[in-house]
């Protein structure tokens, strides 16, 4: 299995586990003493980070995928918001806000690794084997 794979697997499997998560009802969702705010924009900060990520390892990182990643993130939290309704929660609009932040910090905390390390001989090995093994295919 190659990187690209294993880390799309990854940001997948999280995605739904995350979408999973957030539609427990009420009555069972453990408390956890963190403030709600905080779990949502720590909860979208991984998914953002998982998802350029998996953007830069399959050699599509840049200014136009960032983008379209944090528009489709975006709607994904407002959808993930408003279905929380089905399942007895509530959809609130400083949820949505933090998951917002979230996306925005995700994105930038993997903007500044790349630039700060983009020179790193293990970064450079990844990219290089992550576009040598696109091109085997």
């Amino acid at each position: 299995m190659n990187l690209s794979t294993v880390v799309t697997t990854l940001t997948l499997l999280y995605w739904g586990i995350l979408f999973t998560l957030t539609h427990i009802p009420v009555t069972q969702v453990p408390q956890t003493g963190a403030s709600d705010k905080m779990l949502h924009l720590i909860a979208y900060t991984i998914l953002s980070f998982m998802v350029n990520s998996q953007l830069l390892v399959t050699r599509r990182w840049n200014r136009t995928s960032v983008l379209l990643a944090i528009v489709v993130l975006t709607l994904f939290a407002g959808f993930d918001e408003l279905t929380q309704l089905l399942v007895g929660r509530s959809a609130e609009w400083k949820d949505w806000q933090a998951d917002l932040i979230g996306i925005l910090t995700g994105t930038t905390v993997c903007a500044i690794l790349i630039f700060l390390f983009r020179r790193h001989p293990l970064l450079q090995a990844l990219l290089k084997s992550s576009s040598r093994e696109q091109s085997i295919k």
